[in-house]
């Protein structure tokens, strides 16, 4: 009896199971990444198209971009160690390390492109839009993200 939380716990709901089922195979290279912020100067949500329920497949091409929608992350592991190759002054790359939030990996967008594949597990699981049935579960769906990484095409 004692072990039914824990065990409830580790156990995939009907949502989960639905979005991870619905990733795409040709999305390989999974990476992991901070969550998104909400940056006030730029509105990552309004390239989206929300009435696809579905599923959204989001291709990034450029650092800009990806420093846009990750724009908190700003000195990074890979900023510190560029900032220590060039050689410059002691003070400013101990401010950096200070100020280090989190580590975002360098991508390099001439050789690679940022995926993001975003769902929402509910409508996955009962709402059939794949059909054709416009009627929801709710209101305000609940859209995962997943983002890989892939050669550039």
């Amino acid at each position: 009896m004692l072990l039914f939380p824990v065990l409830s716990q580790a156990q995939q709901s009907e949502y989960e199971k639905a979005f991870f089922k619905s990733v795409p195979d040709s999305l390989t290279h999974l990476i992991h990444l901070p969550e998104r912020d909400y940056n006030p100067n730029f509105h990552f949500d309004y390239t989206i198209d929300y009435s696809q329920k579905n599923n959204r497949v989001v291709i990034i091409t450029s650092d800009s971009v990806y420093r846009k929608i990750f724009w908190r992350y700003v000195y990074t592991q890979d900023s510190i160690i560029k900032y220590t190759k060039l050689n410059t002054d002691a003070y400013y790359l101990n401010w950096m390390k200070k100020h280090l939030i989190d580590s975002l990996p360098v991508i390099d967008f001439s050789k690679q492109e940022l995926i993001m594949y975003s769902a929402c597990g509910q409508c996955l699981a009962f709402c059939r839009h794949d059909e054709g049935y416009t009627s929801c579960h709710r209101n305000a769906c609940n859209f995962r993200e997943l983002w890989f990484i892939r050669k550039k095409l």
